[in-house]
């Protein structure tokens, strides 16, 4: 039983916001920065949609494991979040270059102490994107590779907003 209601603008999430995709568990984990997502319904479940592409370190961690976190974070942690978004964690512990901390929660997700929101989410479906448009994909595609799509059921959040924890 839902006993809060979270309202989430799927634009305002996403756009100009401090963002982080983690995928992993405590001894085996990964995250890189995102700018890409939405949040909606889908198949009459709450879900949340991001996109990334196959050559990050993080795409394996994202079809390895069954869920995932979106992190937003106060504009005080641009650096960190910078950070994170350059430096491959293939290469290094690159958490332990910033000053956030990283902790095991339920189903062994993991969640940062000092993330403003964090949905929890369980992935439900993932695929390589097929883009029809020629406009796009020489844009974005012509010398990258492509993106997979992946949506999670939102299970849980965790709104420090409000230093308490509701139920999506």
């Amino acid at each position: 039983m839902i006993t809060e209601k979270l309202e989430l603008d799927g634009y305002e999430i996403f756009q100009g916001k401090n963002v982080l995709l983690t995928a992993g568990v405590s001894n085996h984990f990964n995250m890189m920065t995102i700018s890409w997502g939405t949040v909606g319904i889908v198949w009459n479940k709450k879900v949340a949609t991001t996109y990334v592409r196959r050559n990050r370190y993080t795409h394996s961690f994202m079809l390895a494991n069954d869920y995932f976190t979106i992190s937003t974070f106060s504009r005080e942690y641009d650096e960190d979040l910078m950070y994170l978004g350059q430096v491959s964690g293939k290469d290094e512990d690159k958490l332990a270059h910033t000053s956030l901390h990283a902790y095991a929660y339920k189903e062994g997700v993991m969640v940062y102490e000092e993330a403003e929101l964090t949905l929890i989410c369980r992935k439900i479906h993932y695929q390589d994107l097929q883009i029809a448009n020629h406009e796009i994909y020489n844009a974005f595609y012509e010398s990258e590779p492509m993106h997979t799509v992946i949506v999670g059921e939102v299970v849980e959040v965790i709104d420090h907003r409000k230093k308490k924890d509701s139920k999506l």
